[in-house]
């Protein structure tokens, strides 16, 4: 028998202070093993999305501060996610980028330049501009 089911309590809090200690890294393997598990085709490893990860702290469409903490399966509005600029099946590093939580269930399935239009429209409409 693993150790791991030995101890599944230590086991437990190791892997807790290892995703504290690797924030990032953590975020991207599992972001790409959550698409992977969806059908995307995946392009980018995991070392190239954490690099991505360790130069994005902002959301790139609302500027939000991220927060990197894990959250064991929860998301919060600020929590980092990776969005597919258009869309496609394939997830490459020129196809990506990181935005928040809040900003990437608005966006949907739209495109970059739909995405924009939509916010324009959404302010006109609510007399924001």
């Amino acid at each position: 028998m693993k150790w791991k089911h030995r101890h599944p309590e230590k086991y437990k809090q190791q892997v807790i202070r290892y995703r504290l200690r690797h924030r990032r890294g953590s975020w991207a393997r599992a972001t790409l093993s959550r698409h992977r598990h969806k059908g995307y085709i995946t392009e980018i490893t995991s070392s190239e999305l954490t690099e991505i990860a360790r130069r994005t702290e902002h959301c790139y469409y609302c500027g939000c501060e991220f927060d990197w903490d894990p959250k064991h399966g929860k998301c919060l509005p600020n929590s980092p996610s990776m969005d597919r600029i258009d869309n496609d099946q394939i997830i490459r590093k020129t196809n990506i980028r990181i935005i928040c939580h809040s900003c990437n269930t608005t966006k949907l399935d739209r495109t970059h330049e739909e995405f924009v239009e939509y916010c324009k429209t959404v302010t006109l409409l609510n007399g924001i501009m």
